[in-house]
């Protein structure tokens, strides 16, 4: 794996800015650091304090996706932002890049965009979009990044998804090689976890990790366990094991809801 330090993008920066469309082909752009590590290495990170300049990071793209041997790409960390679906469209010609670190570069609002560039990169397989503040946009996100054919693992976490959670799981489910998502820290409401886990679970995504389903469910059997203990104690022999049936294959928050309430009822 190459590290790109600040004097070699310093060294695209430059080229970019004076000669805005030149050919990546030219000497001039082939004998930078970057160009040399693109042409040879098979993995790749960009430095979060190499202050790539929009026409920099352009060049960069390009020199990427002409790479005949880069399968492995970080540019965590970069506040790309506004500038994430012309360096995507760049890098979508890349063809063996299968892993992209897109993390913390405050995507935002163009994420729907990015995604709709990335999604042409032909054998993309693991996408890091953690930490990008997408929120309201995680939907339109989803609609996008679920038409790209190869890719099998997402990571969507430290997104504040909030409430957009469910409407994101229903798009995100359509992709037809999902198998690994990563949802964590995403601010869900707890009456949405069950449901997103039951969209999951009808998907063909074989793993999904969703903080805070673990807590709804500690929460939920620790209610149980004190319903099945009152009800041992205060109903007929044979309608306890009868009654705590109901409530031991609870599917949604409301039957946690209804094991709580239950709970305080009899006393618990």
């Amino acid at each position: 794996m190459t590290i790109l330090f600040l004097e070699s993008i310093t060294e695209l920066n430059k080229i970019a800015a004076t000669y805005p469309a030149i050919n990546i082909n030219s000497p001039l752009v082939q004998n930078t650091i970057a160009a040399k590590v693109l042409t040879s290495d098979d993995s790749c990170t960009v430095t979060a304090s190499s202050s790539l300049s929009p026409e920099g990071l352009l060049l960069l793209g390009r020199l990427i996706g002409a790479s005949e041997t880069l399968t492995h790409l970080d540019m965590s960390g970069n506040n790309i932002g506004e500038h994430a679906e012309a360096f995507a469209t760049a890098i979508a010609e890349a063809p063996l890049l299968n892993t992209l670190d897109m993390s913390s570069n405050n995507i935002g609002k163009h994420a729907e965009a990015f995604a709709n560039a990335i999604s042409a990169t032909p054998c993309l397989k693991t996408l890091d979009m953690s930490g990008n503040n997408i929120g309201k946009h995680a939907e339109a996100f989803a609609n996008a990044i679920a038409t790209a054919l190869s890719l099998t693992s997402l990571n969507i976490s430290d997104n504040n998804i909030d409430n957009h959670g469910e409407a994101f799981t229903h798009s995100i489910v359509q992709s037809p090689s999902l198998r690994f998502l990563d949802m964590e820290h995403n601010n869900t409401e707890e009456e949405k976890i069950y449901t997103i886990q039951t969209i999951i679970a009808a998907s063909n995504i074989k793993s999904c990790d969703l903080y805070g389903a673990e807590e709804v469910r500690a929460q939920h059997d620790a209610a149980l366990v004190n319903i099945h203990a009152l009800l041992s104690d205060s109903l007929p022999i044979g309608l306890p094991s009868l009654v705590g049936s109901y409530f031991s294959l609870p599917t949604n928050t409301e039957l946690l809801d209804d094991a709580v309430e239950t709970q305080f009822l009899l006393g618990g």
